[in-house]
């Protein structure tokens, strides 16, 4: 049923982005997340991820491979709702990437992480953040070799 739930709102993406994005937002739901938020609501979030985030390099790629098909289809979602929101809603963007930044960490590494840790970059970088943004996409080119 999650595959299915998957696949039909990846194939929708292509037709209407805004409507992937909401179909996606409804999915999550239903798994017990929180709806994205704006990016000037999670202020603090990102400061305190990026404290955790500036001595964890290492520790990021010492992390086992979660097996645990839940999160990796969670992390695809997300995945696909970070696309969907970068073009429909840009300020849930930063909140997307963050939270599979925080999946990664809790869970593991799964084929998504190096996604998690470019958008997450990417947040910072708009946010002009550079030094830890190009920290981490030198930190993803060594996960996927991983993978």
């Amino acid at each position: 049923l999650f595959i299915g739930m998957y696949a039909s709102t990846k194939a929708l993406s292509h037709v209407s982005q805004a409507e992937s994005l909401k179909s996606v937002c409804g999915i999550l739901n239903e798994l017990g997340e929180k709806p994205p938020r704006a990016l000037n609501d999670i202020h603090i979030d990102i400061i305190n991820m990026n404290s955790n985030l500036q001595s964890m390099e290492e520790a990021i790629l010492g992390l086992g491979e979660t097996k645990e098909k839940r999160i990796v289809g969670l992390m695809r979602l997300y995945t696909l709702l970070g696309r969907n929101a970068l073009t429909v809603k840009p300020a849930l963007f930063g909140s997307v990437s963050l939270r599979m930044v925080e999946i990664t960490l809790e869970f593991g590494l799964c084929s998504n992480a190096p996604l998690a840790f470019t958008y997450y970059g990417q947040t910072l970088a708009m946010l002009g953040q550079y030094d830890l943004a190009i920290r981490l996409g030198k930190c993803c080119n060594c996960i996927v070799c991983q993978f």
